[in-house]
């Protein structure tokens, strides 16, 4: 069992707010059998809002368009650590981490052309991009 952060705070949780809840999870629930932190949808969209999706949203993205932790959100996640010390912290409370990430390409990528990691292609040459609602 474990908690999600879309169940309390949609798209627009905050490392902090995952903290508290971690601690409060570890001290109160772990007992229970409560053992899981997920940071769910949105992590990477530095302007999130509650009740709903920023569309065109500019995400934080690596040079290959993998989505990054937005540091106004998740400020540990600075100079390329990611997840890695929120997850410690979360670790250390005896807790496993979880992270929600989206299935496919970000349309983000696709419109900027970005390079596939490891190909000779970029993000528009490899999405479906017949499905894919671009506004440019």
């Amino acid at each position: 069992m474990g908690w999600n952060s879309w169940d309390c705070f949609g798209t627009t949780v905050t490392e902090d707010e995952v903290l508290a809840n971690a601690e409060f999870m570890a001290a109160h629930l772990a007992p229970h059998g409560w053992d899981t932190v997920v940071v769910d949808i949105q992590w990477y969209e530095p302007a999130a809002k509650a009740g709903g999706y920023n569309d065109g949203a500019a995400l934080v993205l690596d040079g290959f368009g993998r989505q990054l932790p937005a540091l106004s959100r998740f400020p540990s996640a600075a100079d390329g650590k990611g997840f890695g010390p929120l997850a410690a912290k979360i670790h250390a409370l005896g807790l496993k981490f979880g992270l929600h990430i989206m299935r496919g390409i970000p349309r983000q990528a696709v419109r900027d052309r970005m390079p596939v990691a490891g190909t000779a292609f970029t993000a528009d040459q490899v999405a479906d991009t017949l499905r894919l609602r671009l506004e440019y």
